[in-house]
């Protein structure tokens, strides 16, 4: 689950963990998906760019990332680097 929504791609800590805690919730209470099935990518974003608005995005994977494993049991994590 890519940590996307209405209103476009998680850019901030705050967003990925809201995107992938509503989709968690919807998952699993909604659709009975099982939690350890759901692999969640919160969006590393572009780095290393040069770019004042970029500079925190690497932190803001991690710490997403950190935050959604010990609030949304059993899912797993993948991302990939975008540049």
């Amino acid at each position: 689950v890519m940590a996307f929504d209405e209103d476009g791609q998680a850019d901030t800590q705050a967003r990925k963990v809201e995107i992938c805690t509503r989709a968690y919730r919807l998952l699993t209470e909604h659709a009975g998906f099982p939690p350890e099935d759901i692999v969640f990518d919160p969006n590393i974003f572009a780095i290393a760019t040069g770019i004042d608005e970029h500079n925190n995005y690497g932190v803001d994977f991690i710490e997403a990332a950190r935050q959604i494993t010990a609030t949304l049991p059993h899912v797993h994590i993948s991302g990939g680097v975008s540049n």
